[in-house]
């Protein structure tokens, strides 16, 4: 009997929501619920099919960005498909280039900076997700998944804007 050593290399997972390991984009509220103690956020906004909750976490790190406690998880139809964490509450260049030179070195130069405001931004497209990150935090969107956000927030608007229109007309 011959033996032949195998060596096997483990590749990430792409589809692991960054700062969870333990997460995919498209998880169910119920799984991530299980794993994690989430709240339920008020969220004003069009769509019930949308959904916001919170996590608290005591050492978290987004891209290795260590990012504040409570971190934002939105669901749509029950599938995780974005998150968002500050790293700071107050607004400093300090922070912000300290937090993209970290980016910068995960997943090269931004696709798009934006300083035409008072705070400049920047964001970066990946094969999975979008990450932009603002002057106090950074988020992750699930490509895959925004067309089904931005459908379900045109539906809901397209419904906000009927029930105004017939709220005028029957005064």
């Amino acid at each position: 009997c011959v033996l032949f050593p195998v060596v096997v290399f483990a590749s990430p997972n792409v589809n692991t929501v960054p700062g969870f390991a333990d997460l995919t984009w498209g998880e169910s509220l119920n799984s991530v619920s299980q794993k994690y103690g989430l709240s339920r956020m008020n969220r004003p906004g069009y769509d019930r099919n949308i959904s916001m909750y919170n996590v608290h976490l005591s050492n978290a790190y987004i891209y290795d960005i260590k990012v504040l406690p409570e971190i934002y998880l939105f669901f749509i139809n029950d599938k995780l498909y974005s998150l968002s964490g500050k790293f700071t509450n107050y607004a400093n260049d300090r922070d912000y280039n300290q937090a993209k030179n970290i980016l910068i070195s995960k997943l090269g130069e931004p696709d798009i900076v934006n300083n035409d405001t008072r705070y400049e931004y920047a964001s970066w497209n990946t094969e999975v997700c979008s990450i932009t990150l603002s002057a106090i935090g950074i988020s992750a969107v699930n490509r895959e998944l925004s067309p089904e956000v931005e459908k379900a927030t045109k539906k809901a608007r397209e419904r906000e804007v009927a029930q105004i229109d017939w709220d005028k007309y029957a005064q």
